[in-house]
């Protein structure tokens, strides 16, 4: 480990750009950057990009964030258990 690849703190007010250049150059840090820049990579390519996901990316409140991301032809398919369908069931019905 290198002080070099440490995180920096959140500064109010900076954007999605500068928080990801923020975060560690290593394991996960690496690791997200690679896949926000192969999803947009498949998207922008016209592929598919499937989310394949459990059930508590919809029972946490994510699936505001799924949807929009179908609407913008980023996400073309979705994979999840039957604890997702629940979950969305749950959240509709109640």
């Amino acid at each position: 480990m290198r002080v070099e690849d440490f995180a920096l703190p959140h500064r109010p007010g900076c954007g999605v750009d500068e928080f990801l250049a923020c975060l560690p150059r290593i394991l996960a840090g690496d690791s997200l950057r690679t896949v926000i820049d192969r999803i947009a990579a498949a998207s922008l390519g016209g592929r598919s990009v499937v989310a394949a996901m459990g059930a508590h990316v919809i029972k946490c409140g994510l699936s505001p964030i799924i949807i929009d991301l179908i609407r913008q032809d980023v996400v073309t398919a979705v994979a999840s258990n039957g604890a997702g369908a629940l979950h969305d069931s749950e959240i509709a019905l109640f």
